[in-house]
């Protein structure tokens, strides 16, 4: 079977490049020739190691706030583009909502196609800014759409109509071999006994400066410690005159943009891991974490929220985002000086691995290719 996936992201570390990098090997091994198509990107960021027998077509990205009708001609140029490739995919793969989406929807549509439409965030929550109103009309006109959680499920539904499937992210093998085993990795970098760590790209959204003002409370019991940022972003500046501001520069570590080989040893060698966003659908970050053996304190974002729920005895959900409430559950989780329990990770690793959601996938495009036989 041909299988085409489209996706913004493909050689980036994070949820969405990881599953379908992830995807795309396991594919490739059971027997599927994959095509991607996807955006260009700097290469700093293609870290991730894409199975060499995958055909990678790359186009040139644009942006979105650039004049429509030069939008208009960027668009026409990938769906030029698909039009001389996926002719031969048996099943066209989706995901999220950019211009590939509505070009790869349209040439779907003309080869008469089965086509999955894979949602992952931002793009349920924010779809109202789409371009040229596409968004409901694809939604609601695709073969099989699949959201990678029940709270973009939900709300998907409640702005559609639409009932999708939910499919969670792969969590992948780098993360899922370490089960829970202890690093002293950060510690030693960085000469202290206590680390805090986030991961996730310096961007508004992901709730950073709550995180920093958070800290000069801690600091009062636990003087040494240290909050690792991983990523990079439009507010790194901002958030170095932030923490220069607090007097926070003994205590704060930008480590920038890392690959998944070097987070293990990130997440092994925290104490806790803080997700600070102010929405996510679904963290894979938080589920890395604890495989890695490393509790989590996250923000009341409804992914956050839904991941607690599975795992409430490794995930604590601060009920205000709040400096104030996120500073009271660190020292109370650095107090109890405790780890991921042992049900938890292998609960992850059983359920989450590459394996079980790409048999998931298979037995989707099985499904559909056979309603059109």
């Amino acid at each position: 079977m041909k299988i085409a996936i489209i996706t913004p992201h493909i050689f980036n570390p994070s949820g969405i490049g990881s599953m379908c990098n992830d995807l795309t090997s396991e594919l490739i091994k059971r027997g599927y020739e994959v095509s991607i198509f996807t955006f260009d990107m700097l290469p700093q960021y293609r870290l991730n190691k894409i199975n060499k027998s995958a055909k990678i077509y790359i186009i040139k990205q644009t942006n979105w706030m650039q004049d429509k009708w030069y939008r208009l001609l960027a668009l026409l140029n990938i769906f030029k583009s698909m039009m001389l490739k996926l002719h031969r995919a048996d099943i066209i793969h989706i995901n999220g909502y950019t211009d590939l989406t509505i070009a790869g929807f349209i040439v779907g549509k003309i080869f008469r196609k089965p086509i999955i439409l894979h949602f992952h965030g931002t793009d349920v929550w924010y779809y109202e800014k789409s371009f040229f109103n596409f968004y409901k009309r694809i939604v609601r006109n695709v073969d099989k759409v699949i959201c990678v959680s029940d709270c973009l499920r939900d709300k998907l539904l409640r702005d559609t109509g639409v009932k999708s499937d939910v499919m969670p992210y792969i969590v992948s093998d780098f993360f899922i071999s370490q089960r829970g085993k202890r690093s002293n990795f950060l510690k030693e970098k960085f000469n202290t006994d206590k680390i805090l760590l986030n991961v996730k790209g310096l961007i508004p959204i992901y709730g950073h400066e709550l995180l920093i003002r958070s800290l000069p409370d801690v600091l009062k019991k636990y003087h040494s410690l240290k909050l690792v940022l991983t990523g990079e972003g439009p507010l790194f500046k901002e958030l170095q005159e932030l923490v220069a501001t607090l007097r926070l520069e003994k205590n704060v570590v930008f480590a920038g943009f890392k690959s998944h080989e070097s987070l293990v040893d990130f997440y092994a060698s925290s104490d806790i891991f803080i997700l600070a966003s102010q929405l996510d659908a679904r963290p894979n970050v938080i589920l890395e974490s604890l495989s890695c053996g490393t509790p989590v304190i996250t923000t009341n974002n409804p992914g956050g929220v839904e991941l607690a729920s599975q795992y409430s005895e490794n995930v604590t959900v601060i009920r205000e985002d709040t400096p104030e409430a996120l500073t009271n559950a660190i020292i109370k989780l650095l107090d109890e000086d405790r780890r991921v329990s042992k049900s938890t990770i292998e609960g992850i690793a059983g359920q989450l691995n590459k394996e079980i959601i790409t048999q998931r996938f298979r037995n989707i495009y099985s499904e559909l290719t056979e309603n059109r036989n």
